[in-house]
């Protein structure tokens, strides 16, 4: 995934996304599909395994809950909670406690409440071995919920009282069918084309393994973390494969704001090079 390092918008974009918020460039979509990827590392006593469910609607409220393995038996815990949307727009921010207690933070889009998360309380002390349903937390939408805030990442992180990290999870959420009506496509291509610009010229990188037990290797790196407009840069992964391969294929898409197509049909043999353009 990539997004302008800088999260600010022009008053121009910016009157452009609160109209899209407003219902004036909606998306037909109800649907979201719901992804995970657990965003600790060696330092962190748990690691988050699952988020179910893998879709939410929108018009209702959702407990998504994780499950994993904790290797310490934790006393008490804080938590933090952030959420962002297309282009990086802060939808959730300063949303923190005491994990035992639960909290609803708002979500709004440019001053525009348009749902709510609810970090529900973990009952303390949780013993080290697998857990399930920590964390949950519920999402309500509303009906009809703008593009902008369709595609989501909410990062939630646990910190034991005695300042252990216990995990850190992002679930991510994108709407299931992709296609943008016209009149959000039009204003997507004046954007594109610069009417509505974004002075950003470094995008940050991120990444997240989308494969689950039936794959044979795990992603675990992706490089670089930043890459610049105007210019070709080689982004490389790496990982661990647990068996032998002597050929392959490969499919490769792309989606940008609103789920809008970047690149699609572009695959072959994996052992011949292939280019793609980008198109919106």
């Amino acid at each position: 995934m990539t997004k302008a390092m800088a999260k600010t918008l022009p008053l121009q974009g910016r009157a452009v996304l609160a109209s899209m918020i407003k219902g004036l460039v909606g998306a037909p979509e109800t649907n979201l599909a719901v992804t995970f990827a657990d965003c600790g590392d060696a330092s962190f006593h748990a690691k988050v395994t699952d988020v179910e469910p893998k879709q939410i609607a929108t018009g209702s409220t959702t407990d998504i809950t994780g499950a994993g393995h904790l290797d310490e038996d934790i006393s008490g815990a804080t938590f933090d909670m952030e959420m962002t949307g297309l282009g990086g727009l802060e939808l959730v921010q300063n949303c923190g406690g005491d994990g035992s207690q639960q909290k609803e933070c708002d979500i709004q889009a440019l001053g525009v409440k348009v749902g709510s998360l609810t970090y529900k309380p973990i009952t303390f002390p949780i013993k080290a071995g697998d857990i399930t349903g920590i964390p949950t937390v519920a999402a309500a939408l509303n009906s009809g919920i703008p593009a902008v805030a369709e595609s989501t990442t909410t990062t939630l992180k646990v910190t034991a009282s005695n300042g252990d990290k216990v995990f850190c999870v992002k679930i991510m959420t994108k709407a299931m069918a992709k296609t943008l009506p016209l009149q959000g496509q039009a204003v997507l291509a004046s954007m594109i084309k610069g009417s509505v610009g974004a002075p950003e010229t470094n995008l940050a990188v991120t990444f997240a393994d989308c494969g689950d037990a039936s794959y044979h290797a795990k992603v675990t790196d992706v490089e670089p973390k930043q890459i610049a407009t105007g210019s070709t840069t080689d982004i490389t992964g790496a990982g661990h494969l647990d068996e032998d391969i002597s050929g392959a294929t490969f499919d490769m898409e792309m989606t940008g704001l609103g789920g809008l197509k970047l690149v699609q049909n572009c695959g072959g043999d994996g052992s011949q090079q292939k280019e793609c353009d980008i198109q919106a």
